[in-house]
């Protein structure tokens, strides 16, 4: 019976690896939940907000801001982990991406709450070349 229930829970466990990419619009219904989506950049955007920790970088995938559904930030102070792949997401024309995280809300300042992931860590990042 053991060895049942451990098998139970690797299975449970390698169910919950093999995620499925849900594109921008279905991830902006997932609030609170980890996702996997996927779309084409249409621009990185650096946003100045006067000190360290309120700039920011931007990935607009599938629409522009303030259309994306799900907006994708990094913060300043984490530029470093993520200059490379800006810049080669900057160079390449409608880049498809796949993008890992928790959809939270965010409030932009003049804008309307938008479900957001925060990038925090490279491997939430990668380039499809597809």
């Amino acid at each position: 019976m053991k060895k049942y229930f451990i098998l139970l829970i690797f299975l449970l466990n390698c169910y919950k690896i093999i995620a499925q990419d849900i594109t921008t619009l279905e991830a902006a219904t997932k609030v609170g939940e980890e996702v996997r989506m996927v779309g084409r950049v249409i621009n990185v955007v650096y946003w100045n907000g006067g000190a360290e920790n309120k700039s920011c970088w931007f990935i607009n995938i599938d629409q522009p801001f303030p259309y994306n559904p799900v907006v994708v930030k990094i913060l300043q102070k984490n530029y470093k982990k993520f200059a490379t792949i800006l810049k080669d997401i900057r160079q390449e024309n409608m880049v498809k991406i796949r993008i890992t995280g928790i959809i939270t809300l965010w409030k932009p300042q003049d804008r309307e709450i938008c479900p957001t992931i925060e990038l925090t860590n490279i491997t939430q990042i990668r380039i499809l070349y597809n």
